[in-house]
């Protein structure tokens, strides 16, 4: 067999478009995290369609180098590629457009489909061409497809870790997204050489589309470098008073006034607070499981004296931001946990007086793993025989909507399996009403708030709305597992 020579321009083709294709992935759950979050259905969705894109631009592809197998169709692929991906600066303008009129379950897949599919079709059309290219006879085809396909293998491997690991930390998503299209740029350009001279324009043109998609807005407000959510603080003016805001996606994880960011502008602290002293009032230790500005811990250490907290926080880049801007300061008295809340809470051999569960995956959904059975026995194992467990969840008004119903049923029922009495306490503000509402689950194995209780301690901290109380549903969904958890899926379909 002779010896299978391959032209660099080819292996540099399966290379850059292995790379782009999964840097554009991550790059574009980042852009349009701040719309409709990073849940586990928004990444089904945009895995799903890049891989139909790919299968779909191989497809032509094979079809397209077998009619002409020549390398300006190679280079005018990445070139292309490289136009089209500049575009995808304006995926944060295109989201909040799409969710204003369809329905968020449709919308997701919709802002997929028009975000990445006409880069990932073309960069999937590069492997054939680039095959086909390569072959110097029928022998060697499947060496040189095998080659090949390894080469752009190696190419995703460098995209998904570099822009994963390395790019989203140190660069703004709009700079990685023009790095990655001046590399499809330069490397079209290479492999249109011999054809340069009719290339000029259109190298000026494309230049001017990358400049015009990198100045694209986003939402507004101070970007922190995150490797888990779009993060950011923002200012807004709340019923005549400034405000301002850790927004992680498109939840608001805390806030304060711009007049004192060292107390919370949110109620639900102090609301925590009379729920303690209401049913563990000689309680000194307290648990966070999720830390946004940590503001629940701060109020907790300082309403009583003797007291101490832990809060376990996934995002470092959380930790940084409420340092830096919501006055933060180390305290003795605090213990910061860096770690997702059941693997770092699971090797721990304190047990707690009182746990607060905030923790959110994206607007709607608390982690599916921490609200299972097994989720619920491994805290029950941390906290004391009298403890107080409050988790804040997303209900919708209307009880009898079969979602609600299941979801409800699925984290109640995971939990009544460890703690004997279960309460629902409603806490939205009363003076912006939505169909979704701020739900906080009260646990206890002790006893059980009697509504008027609930009634007086939200009157007190004015979030009363009607009905106060919510009624416990077990019946319309069998307890979460680690097996059987659909929380993403229900969550979703309590928005319309």
């Amino acid at each position: 067999m002779p010896r299978v020579r391959i032209a660099p321009e080819i292996y540099a083709a399966s290379f850059v478009s292995g790379f782009a294709v999964m840097g554009i992935e991550i790059l574009a759950s980042r852009l349009i995290a701040p719309a409709v979050g990073t849940s586990v259905l928004v990444w089904t969705n945009l895995i799903g369609v890049v891989l139909l894109s790919l299968a779909a631009g191989a497809w032509v592809g094979g079809i397209v180098a077998d009619k002409r197998p020549d390398r300006r169709i190679l280079g005018g692929l990445l070139f292309t590629g490289g136009v089209l991906a500049s575009f995808l600066t304006f995926a944060y303008d295109l989201a909040t457009w799409l969710i204003g009129w369809l329905p968020e379950g449709a919308a997701v897949p919709v802002l997929a489909l028009l975000l990445l599919t006409p880069a990932a079709l073309i960069l999937g059309a590069v492997s054939p061409v680039a095959v086909r290219l390569a072959l110097h006879e029928l022998g060697d085809a499947g060496h040189i497809a095998g080659r090949l396909s390894a080469i752009g293998t190696v190419g995703s491997l460098a995209g998904t870790y570099l822009t994963g690991y390395v790019f989203i930390a140190i660069w703004p998503t709009h700079w990685i997204l023009a790095v990655i299209t001046i590399i499809l740029y330069a490397t079209g350009l290479w492999i249109l050489r011999p054809a340069f001279p009719k290339q000029v324009a259109a190298g000026c043109l494309a230049a001017g589309a990358l400049f015009a998609g990198q100045t694209a807005d986003g939402p507004p407000g101070t970007f922190i470098p995150s490797a888990y959510s779009s993060m950011r603080i923002g200012t807004s003016t709340y019923l005549g008073t400034p405000v301002k805001i850790l927004w992680m996606d498109r939840v608001a994880h805390g806030g304060t006034t711009l007049a004192d960011p060292s107390r919370s502008f949110f109620p639900y602290y102090d609301l925590f607070q009379d729920f303690t002293d209401l049913l563990t009032p000689n309680a000194k230790t307290f648990l966070a499981i999720g830390g946004g500005t940590f503001h629940g811990a701060r109020a907790w250490i300082d309403s009583a004296p003797g007291r101490t907290a832990t809060v376990i926080e996934r995002d470092p880049a959380a930790i940084t931001a409420s340092k830096t801007y919501f006055d933060l300061k180390d305290d003795p008295r605090l213990t910061i946990l860096e770690g997702d809340g059941r693997a770092a809470l699971t090797p721990r051999t304190e047990r707690y007086d009182v746990v607060m569960l905030d923790a959110y995956a994206d607007h709607l959904t608390v982690p599916w793993h921490l609200v299972t059975v097994e989720a619920w026995a491994n805290l029950r194992a941390h906290v004391t025989d009298d403890a107080l467990v409050a988790m804040n969840f997303i209900l919708h008004e209307d009880l009898e909507r079969d979602a609600n119903a299941r979801l409800m049923s699925g984290i109640i029922g995971a939990a009544k399996t460890q703690f004997r009495y279960a309460k629902l306490a409603r806490i939205d503000d009363k003076d912006d009403a939505e169909d979704l509402t701020n739900t906080l689950l009260l646990l206890s194995n002790v006893r059980e708030p009697s509504d008027d209780e609930i009634r007086a301690i939200l009157d007190r901290n004015d979030v009363l709305r009607e009905p106060a109380v919510y009624p416990i549903v077990t019946h319309a969904h069998p307890p979460f597992t680690d097996r059987y958890a659909p929380v993403e899926y229900l969550s979703t379909q309590l928005v319309h």
